[in-house]
């Protein structure tokens, strides 16, 4: 006798967005506690220390997170990439370490540029469309550990 197979339907919300079950476990644990915790690190030490104009322990924490999350081959999210320079690993705090300024684009869609201490630029549009949400920050794709 041949079994039969029997099909799973997939579970699909009103997005299309298909659903499954969450993993049992996180591979790469202490990789992330260990960037979380260096982020952690970096932050605290840039909002403590007003004097270190260079803010060295800073940007090493940062540097060792971005190597971590390379060699370990994990992503961090796009909001904590947004936080801190790819150019010198500076954590980015309004007038603090970085200038902000709004420029006017003509077609109306104004945009924001952010200029680090080291003269690195980034550039973000604004008003597009404020209600898009990234895959990472809408609620129902995150996980809970």
């Amino acid at each position: 006798m041949a079994k039969i197979k029997q099909r799973r339907t997939l579970a699909v919300n009103e997005d299309g967005t298909i659903l499954s079950d969450p993993p049992k476990s996180i591979g790469n644990a202490e990789n992330f506690q260990r960037m979380n915790y260096l982020y952690q690190l970096s932050m605290w030490q840039t909002a403590a220390n007003r004097q270190d104009t260079d803010q060295g322990l800073s940007r090493m924490y940062i540097k060792n997170m971005d190597l971590v999350s390379k060699k370990t081959k994990s992503s961090l999210l796009p909001y904590v990439k947004r936080t801190f320079c790819k150019k010198c690993h500076r954590v980015l705090v309004p007038k603090r370490t970085v200038q902000m300024t709004l420029k006017q684009a003509s077609d109306g869609k104004d945009i924001l540029v952010w200029e680090c201490r080291c003269g690195y630029i980034k550039k973000f549009p604004i008003g597009t469309n404020r209600s898009y949400r990234t895959f990472y920050d809408k609620p129902e794709n995150l996980l809970h550990m």
